[in-house]
């Protein structure tokens, strides 16, 4: 259900966008200086697509907090599109949605809503423990075999341990992907779309001590 509500906002706002860049019949006739009603009634016209937009988001949020990163998929296609700087500003209401979401959540569930293991609070061996999961998110998604809801990955607790350097290998390796496709937007999109999609796991990811492992999410 999230995935919905993150496409229908992604899709809604740019829609709007498109939309909101076209000059509207009204302003054609008008005088140059009297060409700003026309830009105006434009985005009245249109302003209901980015309503549903944000709209969208705000039920995505609903439904989990990985749709905070919406705003961050609309910033990096604007970017590789190479869209107006004016456009950007529209991104300013989904940035203060995310505020108003965190500042709720944190204010009904309190700071403590996600289980940490107390040996990954140390920010190298959170960051080790990303980079370790982020090699298994790829291999899934190339080979998506044996899935299930819940798979557990056991904690790095040394930085000395070989699964630290494999997955500093992975990361290096997909770093020299970004830089190589970088003239290449389908691919460069794709590539920043799925690291920003795990995003959350660095600051969410759940440690259990029954479990004594990674979650991933």
């Amino acid at each position: 259900l999230v995935t919905l509500f993150v496409l229908l906002a992604i899709i809604f706002f740019f829609k709007f966008i498109r939309l909101n860049s076209r000059k509207s019949p009204s302003a054609i006739t008008l005088s140059y200086d009297f060409q700003w009603l026309g830009k105006f009634y434009t985005f009245l016209h249109h302003k209901k697509y980015y309503a549903f937009s944000l709209l969208s988001a705000g039920f995505a949020l609903m439904c989990r907090e990985n749709a905070l990163t919406i705003v961050v998929f609309i910033l990096l296609i604007l970017f590789i599109s190479k869209c107006r700087p004016k456009n950007f500003l529209y991104c300013i209401p989904f940035i203060l949605l995310d505020l108003i979401y965190a500042a709720l959540r944190l204010r009904l569930l309190g700071a403590h809503t996600v289980a940490l293991h107390p040996d990954f609070m140390n920010f190298p061996l959170r960051m080790v423990n990303f980079l370790n999961i982020l090699p298994r998110y790829i291999s899934l998604l190339v080979l998506p075999l044996n899935l299930h809801l819940v798979r557990l990955t056991p904690f790095i607790l040394k930085l000395r341990e070989p699964k630290v350097f494999f997955g500093i290998a992975s990361t290096f390796i997909y770093i020299y992907l970004i830089v190589k496709s970088r003239r290449n937007n389908l691919l460069l999109f794709s590539l920043f779309w799925f690291i920003i999609g795990l995003t959350p796991v660095f600051f969410m990811l759940d440690g259990y001590p029954f479990f004594y492992q990674a979650m991933m999410a």
